[in-house]
Parts: C-alpha cells; structure tokens; sequence
C-alpha cells in the first residue's frame, strides 16, 4: 500500500449545525474522518494522518500527522462549532504541516470537508502552484452542493484542485445517504 501523510481539513464552522444530513452536518464529516484516518492507519503501518479545523479565529492543527488512530479520535470528540470557515489560511496551514512531517518518504495528501458557503471574496491562486510544485494531492469533499451557493471563490477552489497534480473534488447530496457511505461508495477511501 501507499505511505502517505494525511491531513484532513475539517470544518467546524456554524453551517454545520444543519440537520440536512444525518445527524447534522458536522457529526457527518466527524464519522467519515473517523472512517478516513482508519481506513489510511491500517492500510500502511507507517502512514500517518492529522486533523486540522478551518473555523474559529484562526485554523489549527488539532493533531500532527501521526500514526496513532487513538490520538484522531480522541481529538474529533473535543471538537466545537464556532465562527466561518478560512479556506485559504487552513490549506496554507495544512501544506506546512505536511512539509514537516518526520518521514519525508510519505507522499503528501490533503483531504478538505466543507459544509457551508465560502465567504472568501477570493481563494488565493498560488496555493494550487504549490500543490503542484510539492505534489501534494488535494482531496475535496462538498457537503450538501444544492444548498451551497456557487460563489467565484468556490469556482477557482475547483480550478485548483483541478490543476494540482491527481487531485479531484467530490460532492456529497443530500439524498438519504450518511456522508462516510457515499465516500467509500465513490472512492473506495484507497484513492481518498
């Protein structure tokens, strides 16, 4: 199997109190990242993931890449709603995170939740450069796309998982199916 760094970007923000998906929003994407990082732990022995949360005052790194599926879940029990969503800042964040993994052999992949509207009136254009440049994989997953306005940010946050080297956008509707399903049924979580 592939050893890989993982960061999953999980958005804690006050859009995910909606009930549209079940539970909520936000207890969606906390049962497909517990899916996700043991999916990713028991695939490779030495692969690694980390949680980040977008929302708040400022994005943060709630556990650096680690092997140790006990720390990623016992970080996605502590997890709060507060504030909107920084995109751009929390992508930033997670690029650094993984540029300082300890195994450098581990290919880098950041896999981002978004369940509400992106407020950023721009996504900042170099961010896919880099991606590219370090190839680090991007995985985007779109809570609830009927509901989320097409916004420009939204439009230029595709082109650039678009661009950067093998990563690709998902979106996830609303349609009686819970989150972690639709992501293995699409993904099979071996290429997430």
């Amino acid at each position: 199997m592939v050893l890989e760094a993982t960061l999953v970007c999980f958005d804690n923000s006050e859009h995910t109190r909606n009930a549209d998906f079940a539970p909520t929003r936000f207890q969606a994407q906390a049962d497909a990242v517990n899916l996700l990082a043991g999916a990713k732990t028991q695939s490779n022995p030495e692969s690694t993931v980390g949680v980040l949360t977008m929302a708040g005052k400022t994005p943060r790194v709630l556990v650096t890449p680690t092997p140790d599926l006990g720390k990623v879940l016992n970080a996605m029990q502590d997890l709060q709603i507060e504030g909107e969503i920084n995109l751009s800042t929390a992508v930033q964040i997670a690029q650094l995170a993984l540029k300082h993994r300890q195994n450098k052999n581990q290919r880098q992949r950041i896999v981002i939740f978004i369940g509400s509207p992106l407020t950023e009136t721009k996504v900042r254009p170099h961010l896919g450069r880099y991606a590219s440049a370090h190839c680090c994989q991007v995985r985007h997953r779109l809570l609830c796309c009927n509901n989320i306005v097409r916004t420009q940010a939204y439009g230029e946050l595709c082109d650039w998982i678009s661009r950067a080297c093998s990563s690709r956008a998902c979106s996830i509707a609303q349609d009686g199916f819970l989150a972690p399903d639709v992501c293995i049924c699409r993904t099979g979580y071996q290429g997430c």
